[in-house]
């Protein structure tokens, strides 16, 4: 998989569930029973023959991007219970930085903006000149171009965004700066 990579997911078509305001869908964070997990595949909101390409979750709930047939995919918000948030045929793209890089994952739904990302920077040098890598990933919303929320995703040392997923079953995009 190498350094992170930008991902940014444009969106043909998009679905609001159940009326509810993209905003509050955000931030809400009521308690959930979410899809078991295996220590190798966290929780998805993928359902049958989809393809998990990234997964994480934001509170009490999940954001999932999954993929199928030929550059299909959807971005997911919500449990497996109840998704509140679908965009379907995302874009994706990719920033690479000096030592790192980063994904996302992007759409807009009126005047929000939905962007999940992936990043790796070298914040310094350890005492033998190894790199010391430094990894965030979350999903920032933004209404009218302001940040309006960002919420981290629990993180380990690796991408949670799959590149390889995201280039077979994506668009590819611009980067957005934030």
């Amino acid at each position: 998989m190498g350094c992170l990579s930008a991902r940014i997911v444009g969106i043909a078509a998009m679905r609001l569930i159940g009326g509810i305001s993209a905003a509050f869908i955000l931030l809400a964070l009521e308690p959930v029973a979410a899809a078991p997990a295996s220590e190798d595949v966290p929780a998805s909101l993928c359902r049958g023959q989809e393809v998990t390409i990234a997964t994480c979750t934001i509170g009490k709930k999940l954001v999932s991007v999954c993929g199928w047939g030929e550059k299909q995919s959807a971005y997911r918000y919500g449990t497996p219970e109840q998704i509140e948030l679908e965009a379907l045929d995302p874009r994706r793209s990719e920033q690479s930085f000096s030592g790192g890089g980063e994904m996302q994952i992007h759409f807009t739904k009126g005047r929000y903006r939905y962007i999940l990302y992936d990043r790796i920077v070298r914040s310094g040098f350890g005492a033998e000149g190894h790199t010391d890598p430094q990894f965030s990933a979350g999903l920032l919303v933004q209404k009218n171009g302001r940040r309006l929320a960002e919420r981290a995703c629990p993180t380990a040392k690796v991408a949670f965004i799959r590149s390889d997923r995201a280039t077979r079953y994506m668009e590819a995009g611009a980067y957005i700066e934030h």
